[in-house]
């Protein structure tokens, strides 16, 4: 019995089974030009790990397309008035609030700065082992935050982002368990950063979104990856995205990187006057 049942799992790991055959591509891009519209904006990203993965992947993508891209960490950058992507790391892993507080703190503190656009992205581990809160706790946080740099900055651009997954397990073990229904040792976190993610596309659904969780369970062919638990479909990482279950590969950092690109471009095209600097560089 065990020797069958170890075949099994031999070939579930040789065919590679753990994924749920659902489709839904992401929408198209044109990476240059996303990444052109990117450089001449003013964009603050407030991140963790995550986030310099991304920031590495569009380092990479910048340098391929051939766009000065302008990626500097804060306080630099922050009072000069150049365009480019100013980043820093806000709060802590696994305390979501400090990083609720320390993106709204920083767009306040910083009244004189101008910014087309901010995006706060929180980790995988704000809904970890480590994180005592609920998926709907944190999706209060969030909306208080917003409402209080809405009003602080009426005419800033808010592009909420998704939080990240793991995968399903890189070990032999978590994939045989999912074969057999058994679940893995990712899939209950997973199960709550879905939750949360329903919450934030429900709620921002007529707004700029980067879905960072969407890219990351999307591969190029359009097929998602995740599991079924009580009859649903919850998204997890695809395993070629990822290094360690939970941070980007560097296929995964260019793939989640372009859509940060699109992602933003399109929010900060709604502006009008980077819509009308769009159209004078594409004639469209």
């Amino acid at each position: 019995m065990r020797a069958t049942l170890w075949t099994l799992a031999a070939a579930v790991l040789a065919a590679g089974c753990g994924d749920v055959a659902e489709k839904q591509a992401l929408p198209a891009s044109d990476v240059k030009a996303d990444l052109a519209d990117l450089a001449r904006a003013r964009v603050f990203f407030g991140h963790q790990s995550v986030g310099g993965n991304v920031l590495d992947g569009l380092s990479a993508l910048a340098s391929e397309n051939g766009v000065t891209l302008r990626i500097v960490e804060a306080p630099a950058g922050v009072d000069d008035g150049q365009p480019g992507l100013v980043h820093t790391k806000v709060g802590k892993n696994a305390e979501p609030a400090t990083k609720c507080d320390a993106f709204g703190s920083f767009l306040s503190a910083n009244a004189d700065a101008k910014w087309d656009a901010a995006v706060l992205k929180f980790c995988y581990a704000d809904l970890g082992d480590r994180a005592d809160i609920t998926p709907e706790q944190l999706f209060e946080l969030y909306k208080k935050m917003v409402a209080s740099v809405r009003a602080a900055r009426p005419g800033l651009t808010l592009i909420h982002s998704t939080i990240p997954l793991n995968s399903n397990g890189l070990g032999k073990g978590d994939r045989v368990k999912g074969f057999l229904g058994l679940g893995t040792s990712k899939d209950a976190n997973n199960v709550r950063r879905n939750r949360f993610n329903e919450l934030m596309r429900a709620e921002y659904a007529s707004e700029p979104l980067f879905d960072v969780a969407r890219a990351e369970s999307t591969r190029g062919d359009g097929t998602r990856t995740g599991f079924k638990k009580d009859g649903r479909f919850y998204s997890a990482m695809a395993r070629e995205f990822t290094s360690d279950g939970g941070h980007l590969s560097a296929e995964g950092k260019r793939w989640v990187a372009q859509e940060f690109a699109r992602s933003v471009a399109a929010a900060l095209r709604a502006r009008p006057a980077l819509a009308d600097a769009h159209a004078a560089t594409t004639g469209s």
